[in-house]
């Protein structure tokens, strides 16, 4: 069992590294980078500590965001196993309800509003405003939060794929 846990890991480290690599992400690095740092990419250069600081914020970020959505949707999953025959119903009544929107049967106004958050100034991760300033950490934790709560799909098949194998071993 240990050796199949371990080539579990090695797949999984794999397809993450290939994700990375893969010219849907790689091309963006730099711009994230300049984003959740603020600073250009000439500037970053020259302060790789605080590139890197901002980096790993930036991941932590999203981790936290996976680690959160993970355990929320097992606790959830279990709450409503007991409900499960009622929620398919409920499914089913809500998919025939949107395929009679879709057909034009009827107009829910609630389904053609659109809803969206503009930002006046984007949130620099890097300002020189003072000692006590901590505005770079926040930022840049909250720029990967909201990163991937906006972009889940980000490696998704992959994912998907784990966790699928993960399960047929329990």
């Amino acid at each position: 069992m240990e050796g199949a846990t371990s080539f579990g890991l090695t797949i999984s480290f794999t397809a993450g590294l290939l994700s990375f690599l893969s010219p849907c992400v790689l091309p963006l690095v730099p711009s994230y980078i300049t984003f959740i740092t603020g600073m250009s990419l000439e500037d970053v250069q020259h302060a790789r500590r605080a590139a890197l600081v901002h980096a790993l914020l930036f991941v932590a970020g999203f981790s936290a965001i996976f680690i959160l959505l993970g355990a929320g949707a097992t606790a959830l999953g279990q709450v409503l196993r007991a409900y499960e025959t009622w929620i398919t119903r409920l499914g089913g009544i809500l998919v025939i309800v949107f395929g009679l929107y879709l057909l034009g049967v009827f107009n829910i106004a609630a389904f053609s509003q659109e809803r969206r958050l503009h930002l006046a100034d984007k949130p620099a991760g890097y300002r020189q405003v003072g000692p006590a300033d901590q505005r770079p950490v926040r930022v840049a934790h909250w720029t990967g939060g909201g990163h991937i709560s906006g972009d889940t799909d980000d490696g998704e098949p992959g994912r998907r794929r784990i966790r699928a194998r993960r399960t047929d071993e329990s």
